[in-house]
């Protein structure tokens, strides 16, 4: 799978593989691995090992995504906060 492929990726199979691929190239630890597995509504299942500290990177990433989300809504009492590096909107300059 090309990962740069622009098209939207919504099956169970291009999610695993993005992790695969992701977790293949940014090793964290050599300890042992776990395995995620994902099923599609076709009942076939797709898997990436990926080690504990990969996991725990991805559970916050997906935390801190979660919260920006909720931040996004004007009655927040977070709103316009980054919930990944905590500076407010107006402080970021790209």
């Amino acid at each position: 799978m090309d990962h740069r492929k622009e098209a939207p990726r919504t099956s169970a199979e291009d999610v695993a593989e993005l992790l695969a691929a992701m977790f293949a190239e940014y090793p964290m630890s050599d300890g042992p691995k776990t395995t995620i597995a994902l099923t599609g509504p076709d009942g076939k299942t797709h898997k990436a090992e990926a080690d504990p500290e990969q996991l725990g990177w991805l559970g916050n990433q997906i935390q801190a995504g979660h919260a920006d989300a909720d931040r996004s809504h004007y009655d927040h009492p977070d709103h316009g906060v980054c919930a990944h590096c905590g500076q407010h909107e107006d402080a970021v300059q790209i």
